[in-house]
C-alpha cells in the first residue's frame, strides 16, 4: 500500500532525508510505513530510517502553523543548487529563531526538567520507550 492506498486518518510528512511524521487512528502494527515504497532507500542501512507517531494537533500545527527554517527538501531537489542555499524570507527567520530558541532552552538542565515534569503527566509514561527517553532528558 501506498500513499494513495493509505488508509483514511493517516496522514504522512516527508520533512527531511530519513524522517516520516505521522499520525495514524489505527494500530500502530497495521500503518503503512512510507519506507515500504522508497526504492532509492536501498542504497542506505535500515537503520538510517526513523518513523515517529504524532498526534493530530502537533501534525496541524507544523503542518498548518509553524514558520518552516528551510524551504521543503523532497528527494526529486536534492541535486537543486538553490536548496544548498539559505532561504531569507522573514516566515524562514522566524522558523530559525524558534530552533535556536528550543535549542538554548534544551540545554538548560531546569528547563528539562520542566519538561519531564510535563512528560510525567502524560499517558506516554506507560510506555518503557517513553520512560526511557524521559531518563535520557534527565543528562
Amino acid at each position: 500500500m501506498g500513499p494513495s492506498g493509505a488508509d483514511q486518518g493517516e496522514v504522512t510528512l516527508w520533512a527531511g532525508p530519513f524522517h516520516w511524521y505521522h499520525t495514524s487512528d489505527q494500530d500502530e502494527s497495521q500503518t503503512w510505513r512510507w519506507q515500504q515504497d522508497a526504492p532509492w532507500l536501498n542504497d542506505y542501512p535500515p537503520s538510517a530510517v526513523c518513523n515517529v507517531s504524532i498526534p493530530w494537533a502537533l501534525w496541524g500545527y507544523l503542518i498548518n502553523e509553524q514558520d518552516k527554517v528551510t524551504f521543503t527538501n523532497p528527494p526529486y531537489t536534492w541535486s537543486d543548487p538553490d536548496m544548498e542555499l539559505p532561504p531569507r524570507f522573514d516566515e524562514n527567520l522566524a522558523g530559525l529563531r524558534l530552533a535556536l530558541q528550543l535549542y538554548n532552552d534544551g540545554q538548560s538542565k531546569a528547563h528539562r526538567r520542566r519538561f519531564i515534569t510535563e512528560l510525567a503527566k502524560t499517558t506516554g509514561m506507560r510506555h518503557a520507550w517513553f520512560r526511557t527517553l524521559a531518563l535520557e532528558l534527565k543528562k
